[in-house]
């Protein structure tokens, strides 16, 4: 590629960041056409997806995914769109990431979950969301720590309360499953036969 060609397609990503950003949809795909890279990369190896996931641009967001955005690209910070979306909240742009897929389980460098973000930034309805798709509640980060550990080092109640309930929902769920499982011992030998 020539000079002037990579210009263009570098003009064309910052301005695909920009409008990411700004969650203009219209904008987001005149750059796509005009030759940016859906899944182009800024110094802090942020994509164009994770600008969206930052800001809450749902309907961005998903022009950016129905493009082949990468929902598990990570920054130089090892957070994926997902991670970013959990520290600011919005359910819409959480939705849209989940029902594609993203990684529940995936670390950052410091080996901080979507969850862990959610318990730090004090985020109920995000923790809902995660809590419906089965994000695991007893991951630890690099200094053993869970989003329950966290929650309460920040003194958010709420998430500390809504993390203690669903553990107590998922273990009478567990407490259910195992009381209602197919007794699959043979039946003693004495009750076989009739007397």
């Amino acid at each position: 590629m020539n000079t002037v060609q990579d210009d263009q397609r570098e003009r064309a990503n910052e301005d695909l960041m920009e409008a990411a950003r700004d969650g203009n949809v219209e904008r987001v795909r005149q750059c796509l056409q005009d030759g940016a890279e859906v899944n182009a990369r800024d110094k802090d190896g942020t994509t164009p997806l994770m600008w969206t996931a930052a800001y809450g641009r749902a309907d961005a967001m998903k022009t950016l995914l129905d493009r082949g955005a990468s929902l598990e690209t990570r920054d130089l910070y090892g957070w994926t769109a997902l991670m970013r979306t959990s520290l600011h909240g919005s359910s819409d742009a959480m939705k849209a990431l989940l029902e594609r897929g993203a990684d529940l389980e995936a670390k950052s460098q410091d080996g901080w979950t979507a969850l862990m973000r959610v318990a730090y930034s004090n985020q109920a309805q995000a923790a809902g969301l995660l809590f419906q798709h089965g994000v695991n509640l007893d991951a630890k980060d690099h200094e053993g720590k869970t989003a329950l550990d966290i929650a309460q080092e920040n003194d958010h109640h709420v998430i500390v309360d809504l993390i203690r309930a669903e553990q107590a929902r998922r273990a009478l769920e567990q407490m259910d499953a195992d009381n209602t499982a197919p007794d699959t011992a043979p039946a003693p030998s004495y009750l076989s036969h009739p007397r």
